[in-house]
């Protein structure tokens, strides 16, 4: 009978450890995993998590496990220490931004899949909208495998804290406003039609302020007029928290329309990894990552083909035409099959198209390129 009960006892020992342990994998080849981590002063002595070494190991571990592809990154507080753990995951790269406070943003990506283009900050002379000087950290990758995104830009965020004396408290959630107002206008200007993707800890939520119930310093986002979505909204609309102990979402990610063409339907979702990292919010963050999921073009393809030959082929939600292949200049047209011209574009390499309002049925694509005159059909159905 005592040997029995021992059995039981280290059996049931070593499931659970066996539990812990095993973070789950996220990444799929076929797909493009983005997420988003406050580390929670990632290297600073004496702040956020007692154990240094136990945090930066478990960091690490989730990184190793999750296969995920792009992460962004908050308060990394210690650059050295960030370099070596990333010396431990030899298949990213990253950047770390430059500012002047020590809770910096970083950016880490995998070498086989993209390229650093380049790395700088943005909104540097809005010291008003970010009054902490924590200015988004913007960075654009090149694909290094067959994907509809050309360049992919990235804007990591990390704005003011909803902390401190009740005075505090409002000009923070002012400073969230005018960082909200600024975004929208750059992104607006600069990104509109570009793959583009804001995230981070945006340090409130969209339905409403976490600031006495006020309304959301990010409202303006939400207006219908303005293309990009923010693929958090489903944990505002369902009161799911981001972090380990305040109720609501105050980590978020924001995307452009063209990128929205690739984000696969409801993949947003939050890394509750305390169901995997015993005492989580003691030994290594007091905030949960975010990810999402994102078509590659390499999936959507369904023809074969030994050359370089432009082709084209529908993205997921059959809203966009691209072009693959090597073409440096041309026109594309598109005849539905009454024979009419239903669209005449000139195009350049890598380039999509919105095909969006077109109704559902058989349709012939014409382009003319350096390669002669080249014609496919395509179903939109």
């Amino acid at each position: 009978m005592i040997k029995k009960t021992l059995f039981i006892f280290v059996l049931t020992w070593c499931l659970s450890k066996n539990i812990e342990a095993q973070v789950p994998t996220i990444g799929d080849s076929l797909q493009l995993e983005i997420a988003n981590w406050n580390l929670n002063w990632l290297g600073k002595i004496g702040y956020g998590p007692s154990n240094e070494t136990l945090q930066q190991n478990n960091i690490i571990d989730v990184i190793k496990k999750s296969e995920i592809d792009i992460w962004t990154f908050c308060e990394v507080s210690n650059n050295f220490v960030f370099d070596s753990m990333m010396q431990q995951l030899p298949e990213y790269a990253y950047t770390i931004c430059n500012y002047l406070p020590e809770q910096k943003t970083a950016i880490v990506y995998k070498k086989s899949l993209f390229k650093l283009i380049k790395s700088e900050l943005i909104g540097t002379k809005q010291k008003d909208s970010f009054s902490t000087l924590r200015f988004p950290f913007q960075v654009s990758l090149k694909p290094l495998v067959p994907m509809g995104i050309d360049t992919l830009f990235l804007i990591a965020l990390h704005l003011k804290a909803n902390i401190g004396t009740s005075t505090e408290l409002l000009n923070a959630y002012n400073s969230r406003i005018r960082s909200g107002q600024w975004l929208k206008m750059y992104l607006n200007q600069q990104h509109n039609k570009r793959f583009c993707m804001v995230l981070g800890d945006w340090n409130d939520d969209i339905d409403e302020s976490i600031y006495n119930g006020l309304p959301s310093p990010f409202a303006p986002m939400l207006d219908l007029g303005f293309d990009f979505t923010f693929i958090t909204k489903t944990f505002s609309d369902n009161h799911i928290g981001t972090t380990t102990s305040y109720p609501e979402a105050i980590d978020h990610q924001l995307i452009s329309k063209p990128l929205k063409a690739y984000y696969v339907s409801n993949s947003t979702k939050l890394f509750t990894l305390n169901q995997y990292i015993p005492n989580y919010s003691n030994t290594t963050s007091d905030h949960y990552p975010v990810y999402s999921s994102f078509s590659r073009r390499s999936s959507k393809t369904n023809y074969k083909t030994t050359t370089n030959r432009p082709l084209v082929y529908l993205n997921s939600s059959l809203s966009q035409l691209i072009i693959t292949g090597e073409v440096e200049e041309g026109q594309i047209k598109l005849y539905n099959m009454l024979g009419s011209c239903v669209m005449d574009q000139p195009i350049i390499a890598s380039q999509s198209f919105d095909i969006s309002r077109l109704q559902k049925g058989y349709y012939l694509v014409s382009m003319i390129t350096n390669q002669g005159i080249i014609t496919q059909k395509i179903a939109l159905f």
